[in-house]
C-alpha cells in the first residue's frame, strides 16, 4: 500500500487526508495517472479547512495549480481567514510559473492597487502573458490597459488584435469595448455599422451599456 493510501485510510498511521492529498500529488507528478482519481476521492471527503491545508502543502512543493488555488482561498476566506493584502503573494508564484488565471489575477491586483502598489505597466505585462495563452478575459484587459497608455505603439496594435479575439469569443465586456473602438476610430477604421454589430451582440446578452450605446447610434442616425 502506498504512503498516500496509508494516510488516506489510517492503516498503520494516523489518518491525515491533507497529507494523503500531498502524496497522491507527488505520485501524479511522477507519472502515476491512476493517483488522480484517488486524490479527487480524498479531496471530496475533506472539510474546507482540510482542503486549504492540503492545497497549501502541495503549493509549498511548487505546484502552480495549488499555488493559484491557495491564492484564491486566501482572498476569499475559503477554509482560512481571508488575507486580501496577500493577493500578489498568493498569485505571484503561480503567475511566474505560467498559470494563466494567476497571471490575470496578478494583473488585476496591480492595475487596481489591491494588496500592492498600483502599476498599470506591470499589470499590462501580466495581462499580456495570460492573453498569449489564450485567456479571453486577459485579452480584454490587456486591450484596455494598452488603450489607456500602457505600452508603446507596437503593444497597442497587439492589444487591439487581442481585444478583437476576446470579443469574437463572446466576452460581453470585450464586445462593448471593441464596439467603442470601432465607433471612435481608435486604432481601427471608424465604422458605426461595425460598432453597432458589436453593441448588438452584447445587448443580446443583456448588457445595459451595449443597449444604451446601440440606441444612441440609432438615435443619432450615424449608421453607415
Amino acid at each position: 500500500m502506498s504512503l498516500a493510501q496509508l494516510y488516506a485510510t489510517g492503516a498503520g498511521v494516523p489518518a491525515d487526508l491533507p497529507e494523503a492529498y500531498l502524496w497522491y500529488s507527488v505520485a501524479l507528478t511522477g507519472g502515476k495517472k491512476e493517483a488522480e482519481d484517488e486524490r479527487d476521492s480524498v479531496l471530496e471527503k475533506m472539510t474546507p479547512e482540510q482542503k486549504f491545508e492540503a492545497k497549501l502543502k502541495n503549493a509549498r512543493r511548487g505546484d502552480k495549480d495549488d499555488e493559484y488555488a491557495t491564492g484564491v482561498a486566501l482572498e476569499n476566506g475559503s477554509g482560512t481567514k481571508p488575507i486580501r493584502p496577500k493577493r500578489c503573494a498568493g498569485f505571484g508564484e503561480a503567475a511566474q510559473k505560467g498559470h494563466a488565471d494567476a497571471q490575470l489575477q496578478l494583473g488585476l491586483a496591480l492595475a487596481n492597487g489591491r494588496g500592492t502598489k498600483k502599476d498599470v505597466v506591470e499589470a499590462a505585462k501580466w495581462f499580456r502573458q495570460s492573453a498569449e495563452q489564450g485567456h479571453i478575459v486577459a485579452q480584454m484587459h490587456y486591450g484596455l490597459a494598452c488603450r489607456d497608455g500602457a505600452g508603446g505603439a507596437k503593444e497597442r496594435f497587439r492589444s487591439r488584435q487581442m481585444a478583437r479575439k476576446s470579443a469574437e469569443q463572446g466576452v460581453v465586456q470585450a464586445e462593448v469595448n471593441y464596439g467603442l473602438l470601432c465607433g471612435r476610430g481608435e486604432g481601427v477604421p471608424k465604422n458605426f455599422s461595425e460598432a453597432a454589430r458589436w453593441f448588438k451582440l452584447a445587448a443580446e446578452q443583456d448588457d445595459p451599456n451595449a443597449a444604451l450605446n446601440l440606441g444612441l447610434l440609432y438615435e443619432a442616425a450615424v449608421m453607415d
